[in-house]
């Protein structure tokens, strides 16, 4: 999960207002409806924030998602070329063609490497 996101959470189960209307509603065993409307209308109004806020932090994790999946379909058509018909091929240099779980550990092995050295 996102820090934004945590933090829209946290500062939700925070909000003041929540507060006392549990506490209303637990002490009185009957609440009147204007003092319900009086208490939700600005809850409500700070909920539809967050819900907005919610969503567009939905929508992005759903975008990087769909980035993701093509990026590894993609490596899968690469490593898999006998089961895709695929004219790729990872190739580790000097020697022959590598497939499917063997090339993934190579890139990864690769990956690792590289990032050892910043």
């Amino acid at each position: 999960m996102s820090m934004r996101l945590m933090e829209t959470l946290a500062a939700l189960a925070k909000r003041t207002a929540l507060r006392p209307l549990g506490s209303l509603c637990e002490q009185q065993k009957q609440v009147s409806t204007a003092r319900l409307e009086q208490m939700l209308e600005p809850i409500g109004d700070d909920l539809a924030g967050y819900a907005f806020v919610l969503r567009g932090e939905f929508d992005r994790l759903r975008a990087e998602n769909e980035t993701l999946r093509q990026d590894a379909a993609r490596w899968k058509f690469v490593r898999s070329p006998v089961g895709t018909s695929s004219p790729f091929a990872v190739w580790h240099e000097g020697k022959m063609p590598v497939f499917s779980r063997i090339a993934d550990r190579m890139v990864d092995d690769a990956m690792a490497k590289e990032a050892s050295h910043v």
